[in-house]
């Protein structure tokens, strides 16, 4: 019996981001937004990759910042929920993945690393495995 090829990780990536960019919400734009991290970054997350994991990417999740705290809640959690639908469409497609929200560098860390997060507020990683 052969097997399916395994997609490319970047192309399963984009999709599943696209898929979670087209869902409907309550915003002209959606409040969170996923970064690929640039290799000069990656430096600055080494230390959060996951037990074992030997090759893969990152991706940033951030949020449109709020001075609102209720606001700054609200947004979080969409921006996990969003988190949670990419993270899915990449293990339908056959990439392993995994979520680290603690520990983070700040926007400024990642920013002056390279990772153009636009005045937005990191949220959490996504482990992609490539191989």
């Amino acid at each position: 019996m052969a097997s399916t090829p395994r997609p490319a990780t970047g192309d399963a990536v984009a999709r599943a981001i696209e898929e979670v960019g087209a869902v409907s919400g309550a915003y002209a734009a959606p409040p969170c937004a996923f970064l690929a991290l640039p290799p000069q970054a990656e430096a600055l997350v080494a230390p959060l990759r996951p037990d074992g994991a030997a090759h893969g990417a990152w991706v940033l999740v951030t949020v449109r910042a709020s001075g609102e705290l209720g606001q700054r809640v609200h947004l979080r959690e969409r921006c996990l929920t969003a988190a949670q639908r990419v993270m899915l469409a990449l293990s339908c497609d056959g990439v392993d993945n995994a979520w680290v929200g603690e520990g983070l560098p700040d926007a400024a860390a990642f920013q002056a690393a390279g990772a153009d997060v636009r005045g937005r507020v990191p949220v959490g990683l996504v482990w992609c495995a490539t191989g």
